[in-house]
């Protein structure tokens, strides 16, 4: 905005120094030719092409000064500018200088008398054009200041009502912005809030759970406990039946033991009693035995023995109705 306005400024400057330098040709030209005579009609024979533009410019600036007059803009414009524009073309590139009107073909002295009157209308235009010229060029400096002020209001206005625009836009957007965020951290808090509920929902949840696999774990050892300690108790009834078993094994073994003892003594006992009764009986046995034989040797003559049951003996003769066995004792 401010190289612009400096822009803008210089231009102005430059074209007041301008409508300044064209204003201080105009007067010095205005001098000249006043102190000038000059035939309007006369064409130069061996003038440069500086003088032969002044000539031509003339009558366009007569006919603009008569058909313009000091009014209509756009005709004092164009018989301003085109005489204005042969006169600098003139005075600026002409040999002949401000001095234009005879230079090296310039008319005679009394051709110039001759149209006083032409002179003084012409000059008499000239005065009106110059002045109109004159009376112009502030006006277009206005009007060029005008343009100028109105291009600065109007880019003025354009950028603040762009910035105005922009700021409304811009204010506008970081509302929304700010609306956005304010929603975004609702909407976050909202779902913080929502996982601390769930949290805290899956907190008592596993507190629960913990709580109830902790019950379960307890009472799952305690399960196992109380079953080792049967397992345990049963192993001891197990042990000590066991060894009850064996201690009364060990009774009745030693109890057999004895008995089988007492017994073999018993019949040891007995059996040398047996044999002490055998004994005792064979010995008393032995002296019969011996008597049996003497009484068998007595009798040796007689070979017949009665023995057995032979009945009955009655007198004499033995008779037996038994059949007696017949014994030989013969030795």
């Amino acid at each position: 905005m401010d190289d612009e306005n400096i822009t803008l400024h210089q231009h102005e400057q430059h074209s007041q120094a301008r409508s300044d330098h064209l204003a201080a040709k105009i007067d010095n030209a205005k001098e000249s030719i006043m102190g000038q005579p000059v035939n309007v009609f006369t064409t130069p024979t061996g003038g440069d092409s500086g003088s032969s533009a002044a000539h031509a410019m003339l009558p366009a600036a007569l006919m603009a000064s008569h058909h313009g007059g000091m009014g209509g803009q756009g005709a004092l414009g164009a018989g301003a500018m085109a005489f204005g524009g042969g006169l600098l073309g003139a005075l600026l590139f002409g040999r002949g200088g401000l001095g234009g009107w005879g230079g090296d073909g310039g008319g005679t002295n009394a051709a110039a008398i001759e149209l006083g009157t032409a002179r003084v209308a012409f000059d008499t235009a000239a005065m009106t054009t110059l002045n109109n010229i004159s009376a112009a060029i502030p006006t277009a400096t206005g009007l060029v200041a005008d343009k100028v002020n109105t291009g600065n209001m109007q880019l003025m206005n354009a950028i603040n009502t762009g910035f105005a625009t922009q700021g409304t836009n811009t204010l506008q957007q970081t509302i929304m912005l700010i609306q956005g965020m304010n929603m975004n951290q609702q909407t976050l808090m909202q779902e913080l809030c929502g996982i601390n509920t769930n949290v805290s929902a899956q907190g008592c949840m596993t507190r629960e759970a913990v709580a109830n696999d902790g019950e379960k774990t307890r009472a799952l050892i305690q399960s196992i406990q109380d079953a080792n300690l049967q397992r345990q108790l049963t192993v001891a009834e197990t042990a000590l039946l066991d060894a009850n078993r064996r201690r009364e094994h060990d009774q009745v073994i030693a109890t057999i033991t004895n008995t089988n003892t007492a017994v073999a003594a018993q019949q040891q006992g007995q059996q040398q009693q047996q044999q002490q009764q055998i004994l005792t009986t064979v010995s008393s046995l032995f002296p019969i035995l011996q008597s049996v034989l003497q009484v068998a040797h007595a009798t040796a003559a007689n070979t017949s023995v009665i023995a057995g049951n032979t009945g009955p003996v009655v007198g004499g003769a033995q008779t037996s109705t038994a059949s007696p066995n017949n014994i030989n004792t013969g030795g």
